[in-house]
């Protein structure tokens, strides 16, 4: 019975998944966030800026393409890199696809 308990245990505490975990924002002299820490890793966003060079949000790659993100650090859209242009268009960087707010902050650009 004892033998049974413990295999019971064992496998119990096996199979349960590692806790996620958390992500702390960094941020700059004006408050935006340019990057987060998760653990050890710490991952810096490239600036978006406008035609008149004022930073307007931050792009975070990732695996799939690049997500773009707010000057507070919340995700407004995604980039999707087109691998069939790639050899006719080579200078873009992709589709890229933004959510603007409710009051409108948010201007797409390419």
């Amino acid at each position: 019975m004892l033998l049974a308990a413990t295999v019971l245990l064992l496998t119990a505490c096996a199979g349960t998944p590692p806790a996620p975990r958390a992500t702390q924002p960094i941020t700059n002299e004006q408050g935006y966030v340019i990057g987060h820490r998760q653990g050890d890793v710490v991952t810096y966003y490239k600036p978006r800026v406008d035609e008149k060079g004022a930073v307007i949000g931050y792009e975070e790659r990732v695996p799939d393409g690049t997500v773009i993100r707010g000057l507070d650090g919340r995700k407004i859209g995604v980039r999707y890199g087109d691998l069939r242009s790639r050899n006719t268009n080579s200078n873009r960087e992709g589709i890229s696809v933004t959510v603007p707010s409710a009051a409108g902050s948010t201007s797409p650009q390419q």
